[in-house]
């Protein structure tokens, strides 16, 4: 089992998810040993596309799943389970009050249009995704506030939501956080607001996300505590990645020595006018494709064999490249088949140690 899944339902560094990288380690030393016999230079890379933060879950610390709590606060049924618990009944308290203001500020069409549907919600990791069906596009806050007032105001002051982004009829789009902090997209800053905690770059992911043409009509994150480095995830996970806070930001690249370092290659691209990664340094796909694009430049670009003139057609396991001698049934006696290309059979290539 990979080591993602392991990390998921065990935890980033559970002794289970440990053993899963020594029988990577394994398998990669195996994959040098090999390359040190093709008639070509290999060079590994290896690239991870995100990271994983630790964290109880949102339903096992809170008591409620963020499809109970959405529910709630829009004042739609919850399971048993999720009655007597706290948020829930924080929710519901917000609803009634929120039904009781003047009629002005809660339109009977939208209370009816709002008992024709009831809201999608969709997790990946600690980010949550609530969207309503029955809304063409994606709703705004101030339509959102219509049919449903007490929702938006309910996520965004749980304690285990770190900010909300919805987007806004006046602002465009906003960024919600606990206490009525509002803060538009435009506006947003590392470092400040409801994005306090995030880090560098978070800013510069919220703008890019609510880019997106099919962004959900509410993206919810959950709350992240630097100290300890946990998120609640609103899946069954004890380990994830898909929001902001953590680990989960942090994926690495390995190269071997004597490679241009990648954040010579990231400076010397922005000299010449490429656009520079946010928070700078190594961040974001497009400044990764960059470095690995260098990398294939720098060493002759991507090498494939190449059929010699006059050969045709998909070679057998058994025949030979071009110009090699030997052929079918011209193997080693004992039936293991020949090495290609100067290439020893797994065999004769002596396995890693595996550690006591």
């Amino acid at each position: 089992m990979a080591y993602d899944e392991v990390a998921h339902h065990s935890g980033p560094h559970s002794r289970d998810a440990e053993k899963v990288l020594q029988r990577l380690d394994r398998s990669l030393a195996l994959i040098a040993k090999i390359a040190d016999h093709t008639p070509r230079t290999y060079r590994i890379v290896l690239l991870s596309d995100h990271g994983q933060s630790p964290g109880e879950t949102f339903a096992g610390r809170y008591g409620l799943t963020l499809k109970d709590l959405v529910r709630a606060g829009c004042g739609l049924p919850v399971p048993r389970r999720a009655r007597g618990t706290h948020s829930a009944s924080e929710a519901r308290d917000a609803v009634r009050i929120a039904l009781h203001r003047p009629p002005a500020e809660v339109e009977p069409e939208a209370e009816h249009a709002a008992r024709r549907s009831e809201p999608i919600v969709l997790a990946s990791g600690n980010l949550g995704l609530v969207s309503f069906p029955d809304i063409e596009g994606r709703a705004s806050r101030e339509e959102i506030d219509r049919r449903n007032p007490a929702l938006l105001s309910t996520l965004a002051n749980h304690p285990g939501i770190g900010f909300l982004l919805v987007r806004s009829e006046e602002h465009g789009s906003v960024v919600l956080g606990p206490g009525g902090t509002e803060v538009p997209v435009a506006e947003l800053a590392d470092g400040a607001g409801p994005l306090a905690v995030f880090g560098t770059g978070a800013a510069a992911a919220v703008r890019r996300t609510d880019t997106f043409p099919h962004v959900a009509d509410v993206m919810v994150n959950s709350m992240y505590d630097p100290g300890t480095g946990t998120v609640h995830a609103f899946e069954e996970q004890i380990g994830s990645h898909g929001g902001l806070g953590g680990e989960q930001a942090r994926p690495f690249l390995l190269w071997p020595r004597g490679m241009t370092d990648p954040l010579d290659i990231v400076a010397a691209e922005t000299a010449e006018g490429a656009p520079a990664p946010p928070g700078g340094g190594l961040v974001g796909a497009e400044a990764v494709h960059r470095v690995l694009n260098r990398w294939l430049l720098e060493f002759s670009g991507p090498q494939v064999p190449v059929r010699t003139e006059g050969f045709t057609g998909a070679a057998r396991a058994d025949e030979p490249f071009p110009g090699e001698r030997g052929g079918g049934g011209q193997g080693p006696a004992d039936g293991q088949g020949a090495a290609v290309r100067g290439v020893p059979v797994l065999s004769e290539i002596p396995l890693p140690e595996t550690p006591s």
